[in-house]
C-alpha cells in the first residue's frame, strides 16, 4: 500500500472517445475480429439475459444496446508503457468496445487498461496520461502519441486528430475517463472528513493524490470543490460516485470485488461477475448514450450557421430517437443516467439549440410576412379593372397577329405566368422553396 492511501483490490478503468466510420470501415472491425458484445460475456444463460433487460429498462434503450444493436468488441492483450517524466505506467489493454450510431456515421471507442502495479498513485498517473491525445507511450519498442496508438492499433486506420477529422472539431480536448476502484474496507478512513470526497474529486479531475488533504496552492477552492461535488452520487454505503464533464468515477469497497482469490465457490464467482457486469456493461452503456446525446447536439449547435433549414430537421429527428429521460424501471439506473445527463450539460445544449431555432424561425416568418405583404400590394393593383384591362387587350392584339387556336394561345400564356411565379414564390418563400429543392434532390 502506498503511504497513507488504501489498498485497491480491482479497479476498472475505460478510456473513452469518439470517432467518425464509413460502412467499410465498419465492416473492417469485423474482418479484424471484433464480434459481438453479448450483455454478459461470463453468463451461459443468454435467455435470462435477455429477460433481465427486458424487465429492467424501457425497450428503445434495450434495443440500442443490448438486444439489436449490439456494439462490438476485441480482446487484444496488448502490453504498453506510458510516459510521465521519468516514470513509466506499465498496462495492459484487455479490451477495446465499439458503438456504432448509424443514423450519422458517429461511433464511439472504449479501451479497458489493467494496470500491472494496482495502487491508488499509479492509477492517478494513469488516468492523468490516459487522457491527454498526446501522451507518449512506448509499444513494441517503439514511441507513439496516444491517438496514433489508437488509431493504428484499436480503430484500424480510422484517424482522431487532424483538420479534416470531423470527430475531432466536436469531441473536446481530451479523451474521457471511465473508472470504478474498490479499496480494501480496512484501509479506508472511517472518521476522516470529507476524505472520500476529496479521493474522487482527485480521480475525477485527475488531480495528484492528497492535493486537496494538503491544502496547497493546487488544491481547489471550497467553492469550487463544492460545485463540482453536487455532481456526485451517494445512494448506498459502501461507494459514492462523481460525474463530471470529462469522467466518471466510482469509488467504494465491494462495488468492484476482485477475482483473484483463489478460494471462491463456483457460486461467489457468478455473484462477483454479474456484479462487475453492472459497471463493465449496463452503468457504462449509460455513460456511452449520454456521451453520444451531448456530442451530437454540440455538433448541431457547431454547424448551426449557414444550414439552419437542414440542421433543425436532423435535430427534430435525433431528439425523436435519442432524448430519452428515463430508460429503466427500477429507480437506481435512473439516478445515475440523470446525473450523467446533468454533469454533461445536455439539458443547456438542447435549450440553446432550441433557442437559436425559435429566433431562426422568427427571422423566417419576419421576412416572409415582408414579402407577402409586397406580393399583396402589387396583387391589389392589378385586381383594379384598369390595370386588369389593358392587359387583356395586349393578349387579345398578340392573339389576333398570331392566329393562333385561342385555347393554345391561353394555354401557353397560362403555363409562361407559372413560369415567371416560380422565381417569384421562391423569393417570397425561400425556406419553402430550398426544403422542396431538397426533397426533390435538386443541389
Amino acid at each position: 500500500m502506498t503511504k497513507d492511501l488504501p489498498s485497491i483490490n480491482a479497479s476498472l478503468i475505460k478510456v473513452v472517445g469518439v470517432f467518425n466510420y464509413t460502412k467499410e470501415q465498419k465492416k473492417a472491425f469485423v474482418k479484424n475480429a471484433y464480434k459481438p458484445l453479448p450483455i454478459n460475456r461470463f453468463s451461459k444463460n443468454l435467455v435470462r439475459d435477455i429477460k433481465f433487460i427486458k424487465d429492467n429498462y424501457y425497450l428503445e434503450y434495450a434495443e440500442l444496446f443490448f438486444t439489436k444493436n449490439l456494439p462490438l468488441y476485441f480482446e487484444p492483450n496488448f502490453q504498453l508503457s506510458f510516459i510521465k517524466g521519468i516514470k513509466n505506467i506499465e498496462v495492459l489493454v484487455s479490451k477495446s468496445e465499439v458503438y456504432f450510431f448509424p443514423n450519422d456515421n458517429t461511433g464511439i471507442f472504449s479501451i479497458t487498461l489493467d494496470l500491472e502495479t494496482q495502487n491508488l498513485a499509479n492509477i492517478s498517473d494513469l488516468t492523468y496520461c490516459a487522457s491527454s491525445f498526446e501522451a507518449a507511450l512506448v509499444f513494441n519498442q517503439k514511441i507513439y502519441e496516444f491517438h496514433d496508438w489508437i488509431s493504428n492499433h484499436i480503430l484500424h486506420g480510422v484517424k482522431l486528430r487532424g483538420e479534416d477529422i470531423s470527430s475531432d472539431r466536436f469531441s473536446g480536448s481530451k479523451f474521457k475517463i471511465y473508472s470504478v476502484l474498490d479499496l480494501k474496507k480496512e484501509d479506508i478512513p472511517q472518521n476522516q472528513e470529507n476524505w472520500l470526497d476529496y479521493l474522487l474529486y482527485e480521480i475525477g479531475t485527475r488531480s495528484e493524490i492528497n492535493t486537496m488533504q494538503e491544502n496547497g496552492y493546487l488544491s481547489a477552492s471550497k467553492s469550487y470543490f463544492t460545485s463540482i461535488m453536487e455532481n456526485s452520487i451517494s445512494v448506498f454505503n459502501n461507494y459514492k460516485a462523481l460525474v463530471l464533464l470529462d469522467s466518471y468515477t466510482v469509488i467504494g469497497h465491494d462495488v468492484y470485488p476482485s477475482l483473484t482469490n483463489s478460494t471462491l465457490s463456483d457460486s461467489d464467482l457468478t455473484r462477483i461477475h454479474i456484479q462487475r457486469n453492472v459497471y463493465d456493461r449496463i452503468y457504462f452503456s449509460m455513460y456511452i448514450f449520454n456521451l453520444y446525446v451531448k456530442y451530437t447536439v454540440f455538433r448541431y449547435n457547431a454547424t448551426f450557421k449557414g444550414e439552419e433549414v437542414r440542421k433543425r430537421d436532423e435535430f427534430e429527428n435525433f431528439m425523436n430517437q435519442y432524448n430519452l429521460k428515463h430508460i429503466s424501471f427500477n429507480f437506481l439506473p435512473n439516478i445515475f443516467f440523470a446525473k450523467m445527463r446533468a454533469a454533461m450539460m445536455i439539458e443547456d445544449e438542447i435549450a440553446h439549440f432550441e433557442s437559436r431555432i425559435q429566433k431562426f424561425a422568427n427571422k423566417i416568418q419576419e421576412e416572409e410576412s415582408k414579402r407577402q405583404a409586397m406580393l399583396l400590394t402589387i396583387i391589389s393593383g392589378l385586381t383594379s379593372i384598369s390595370a386588369i384591362q389593358p392587359v387583356i387587350d395586349v393578349l387579345s392584339t398578340i392573339n389576333n397577329y398570331l392566329q393562333w387556336p385561342i385555347a393554345l394561345f391561353y394555354v401557353l400564356t397560362t403555363l409562361l405566368l407559372l413560369l415567371i411565379s416560380i422565381p417569384v414564390l421562391a423569393f417570397i418563400f425561400p425556406s419553402h422553396f430550398k426544403t422542396i429543392k431538397r426533397k426533390l434532390g435538386w443541389r
